[in-house]
């Protein structure tokens, strides 16, 4: 029969094989680490996590900024396709404004609205029923119109056009949200190229 002195002596050999084996491990391990091939492998590594990092940062940037600013009107009762939306144009706009986001408590709604129409470049307005009745997306409606924004429809139901954009093309959501999008966002980045390069063309010209 063991003793407890037996049990602790055994158990004491059993931690110094354990801990022979651990220091053995680890000197085996910092030679491994030490070798010259290793080192570069690990640089190597660690350089092209960093480069890539370097890399994508300003990459995502300049992306969400292929697009300027983006002010999207709609009714409440449409705000869950709003948001929706909204979601998919941030990446690739600079920002997006929507009252729900910019209209805090104590602010003057009709003063944050005007700022953030004069503050966007292009104006989107999701048509539906509810909207083409209410008299603040009329009032954004006019707003944007009246300066001079590019005014981009989005139709998710039969509702009528208001006679102040009937000549404009919209991007019809009614069937496919996807197809709407893929159109939306194209009519986007196309502008705002086509905006870019208008804005670089007087430049040029001087420049010769």
């Amino acid at each position: 029969m063991k003793t407890n002195s037996d049990k602790i002596a055994i158990t004491l050999s059993f931690m110094g094989v354990i801990a022979s084996i651990s220091s053995l491990s680890f000197f085996v391990f910092i030679e491994f680490i030490n070798s010259e091939v290793v080192q570069g492998l690990l640089l190597g590594t660690i350089g092209s996590i960093i480069g890539a990092a370097i890399i994508a940062i300003p990459a995502k940037l300049f992306a969400r900024k292929s697009v300027p600013s983006v002010f999207i009107s709609y009714h409440h009762e449409d705000k869950a396709i709003a948001l929706k939306i909204a979601s998919e144009i941030r990446k690739v706009s600079s920002h997006v404004w929507m009252d729900d986001m910019e209209i805090h408590v104590g602010d003057n709604v009709v003063d944050k609205i005007a700022k953030g129409l004069s503050e966007s470049d292009y104006f989107v307005i999701v048509l539906s029923d509810n909207a083409v009745k209410s008299k603040w997306a009329e009032m954004e409606l006019s707003k944007a119109i009246e300066l001079e924004k590019a005014v981009l429809p989005i139709k998710i139901d039969d509702s009528e056009i208001p006679s102040m954009i009937k000549n404009i093309a919209y991007a019809d959501f009614r069937n496919s949200f996807d197809t709407g999008l893929d159109k939306l966002i194209k009519a986007l980045v196309v502008k705002a190229h086509n905006k870019a390069n208008s804005a670089d063309a007087p430049k040029a010209r001087a420049a010769d």
